[in-house]
């Protein structure tokens, strides 16, 4: 096992982040894997009051309508449990909106959006 300095180890929410989302959602001019790459500081759904609507679109993803302007974004509701979930959630609003309140609660939110079921 290699020994690695701290800064190498992530908490599990940035590793996360790096890999479900962050091949679209990247810092910098890297590739447009599936469309837009809006940075996500500018996402109002990260600056809400209420963590819904983000929780909604991690769950079911983007699928309509799909084009370069508007980018596909994969769903994650069989892929991540409300946990882990909540985990991403908290730490992209902390990365992405620091100024604004850690949401409370985020792995009861997550479970309450998620038995709504999928958005159509």
């Amino acid at each position: 096992m290699i020994n690695r300095p701290v800064a190498w180890r992530r908490h599990a929410a940035q590793r996360a982040f790096d890999t479900a989302c962050g091949a679209c959602h990247h810092d910098g001019d890297g590739p447009r894997l599936l469309g837009q790459n809006i940075p996500l500081a500018l996402n109002s759904n990260l600056h809400s009051t209420r963590p819904d609507n983000l929780i909604r679109v991690i769950l079911d993803g983007v699928r309509e309508p799909v084009s370069p302007d508007v980018g596909f974004m994969p769903g994650y509701r069989d892929h991540l449990d409300d946990a882990q979930l909540a985990q991403l959630i908290g730490y992209l609003r902390a990365r992405f909106a620091p100024d604004k309140p850690a949401w409370p609660a985020l792995t009861d939110q997550v479970a309450r959006v998620r038995a709504l079921g999928v958005a159509r």
